[in-house]
């Protein structure tokens, strides 16, 4: 027998190597990142989403809020720019505390009060929380009959 040669079931092979070649393991390496980087632009758009979807829980609740304080206060302790189908634009944050018009970040809440019906006394509202500099928006529409308190 030659150096390096084996023997297979009685065969005689000679140079047979084991292992992996250079392409073989590229190859490898190459679906490896492709799957790592696929990971990581899905762990990415999760994210995103969970953003989107904090921002717009607390446009929901911001828009809700101001519409319960409407109601709450009756025709009569409107703030005056609401009076007669007038609009007020705050600045708020994600609890609804009023911040200064010129800070950065937070909400802008706009709310649009319209005499809907005078005999009955119902008003439309729209409340708009815009965020993200105006980008992203979100409108809240309703009817309701504020509380009497004569």
């Amino acid at each position: 027998m030659f150096v390096g040669e084996k023997t297979n079931f009685g065969h005689k092979t000679r140079g047979v190597a084991a292992g992996f070649t250079l392409i073989e393991c590229l190859v490898a390496l190459v679906v490896i990142v492709v799957g790592f980087l696929a990971a990581l632009m899905l762990q990415s758009k999760a994210m995103e989403g969970g953003y989107q979807a904090t921002n717009q829980t607390a446009a929901m609740t911001l828009a809700e809020s101001k519409i319960d304080e409407l109601i709450s206060l009756g025709t009569a302790y409107l703030p005056a720019d609401l009076k007669n189908g007038g609009s007020q634009t705050e600045k708020v944050d994600a609890n609804g505390l009023v911040l200064a018009a010129d800070s950065e970040g937070g909400y802008e809440r706009t709310t649009v009060l319209r005499l809907q019906c005078p005999t009955s006394q119902t008003n439309e509202v729209d409340v708009t929380v815009t965020w993200q500099d105006g980008a992203k928006s979100l409108t809240y529409t309703t009817i309701y009959q504020p509380r009497n308190f004569n």
